[in-house]
């Protein structure tokens, strides 16, 4: 979602900056032994796929990253689906053809890949863009509320704590996804209310949550 936010605000000038970001992400997280030329190569693909996707939206869709209409939302999104899913091909047949993974597994690493990515970009991206504008604007100053602005703020974040912990806090196996559709309703509520800006922070916070309780989830049955 950075690295996307970034070549659209920046365009191809910062593919190095995403290249070099790509490196030290794959030295300091290393989930497997990499050879230099399967990192070198993947991080090229990493910057070409998603510079194309942002040069895209940029010169050919006239995409405005002030993201006031939904025509750029909505190509937002598709720009960084398809986008997510030309960088997964080339980073995964890189790791299959120097031996890191296998090619019976390739399917499922190129699947899971593409969601990963394809999620953070939609997570992120949005959000980054409508922080910058933000930024541009001065509009991150402190504005003064009323209490019935400050108590609906906390009970839209609360919303989102009760309902993460409805998803979570039943284990059996035939309600464990079903629960997931509890998130939409603040997100909802949120999004009507807020406007764009406020769905893009109530999304980034159920993903960063979701991610964190499952973290916790798997290393607590670890240690169990």
């Amino acid at each position: 979602g950075l690295t996307l936010a970034l070549l659209i605000v920046g365009g191809i000038a910062y593919m190095p900056v995403v290249v070099v970001a790509t490196l030290v992400s794959r030295q300091l997280l290393p989930l497997v032994p990499i050879p230099p030329t399967a990192a070198l190569t993947a991080a090229l693909v990493v910057a070409v796929g998603y510079a194309g996707a942002a040069g895209i939206l940029r010169h050919v869709l006239r995409f405005d990253r002030r993201l006031q209409h939904t025509r750029d939302v909505v190509m937002l999104i598709i720009a960084a689906t398809i986008g997510a899913g030309f960088v997964a091909l080339g980073f995964v047949t890189t790791y299959a053809a120097e031996g890191v993974i296998s090619w019976a597994d390739f399917r499922t690493a190129a699947l899971q890949f593409w969601l990963g990515d394809a999620i953070g970009a939609v997570v992120f991206t949005p959000l980054l863009l409508v922080l910058l504008e933000k930024l541009r604007d001065g509009g991150l100053a402190v504005r003064r509320r009323n209490w019935f602005g400050i108590l609906e703020i906390v009970a839209q974040w609360a919303s989102i704590g009760g309902a993460l912990a409805l998803v979570f806090g039943f284990h059996h196996d035939r309600y464990s996804f079903q629960l997931f559709y509890f998130l939409f309703l603040p997100l909802v509520w949120i999004a009507t209310r807020r406007g764009l800006g406020g769905a893009s922070w109530a999304v980034f916070t159920i993903q960063a949550a979701l991610i964190a309780t499952l973290e916790f989830e798997e290393k607590s049955g670890e240690r169990i």
